[in-house]
């Protein structure tokens, strides 16, 4: 009979050893999932500034390249008016002084 009484302690003093690996092994696979989750976490986070940095980029060189044509577009209309009216300036004046006499 103490023999028997031995050999259930023993029993249970491995099950509880085992209990207690077990239970370590969990939470070492928990706290390996939580550093891979937390690890991809910041990679993605990582990818997505990158990736809004370069669409950032794109879109500031786009608006530039708008800009300087329409700059240019711009500048060419108020060279054209320039011209016109150097042109025709005494024309006008003479015309809207001969209007307004009549």
């Amino acid at each position: 009979m103490n023999e028997m009484l031995r050999s259930i302690l023993d029993m249970d003093k491995k099950s509880r050893l085992q209990a207690e690996e077990a239970r370590e092994a969990k939470q070492k696979a928990f706290d390996e999932l939580t550093s891979i989750r937390t690890s991809l976490i910041e990679k993605k986070l990582a990818e997505a500034h990158t990736a809004v940095e370069k669409f950032r980029e794109k879109e500031r060189t786009e608006a530039e390249k708008t800009s300087d044509a329409l700059r240019q577009k711009n500048k060419q209309a108020h060279e054209k008016l320039s011209k016109t009216y150097t042109e025709n300036s005494e024309k006008w004046i003479d015309e809207i002084y001969t209007q307004t006499l009549q």
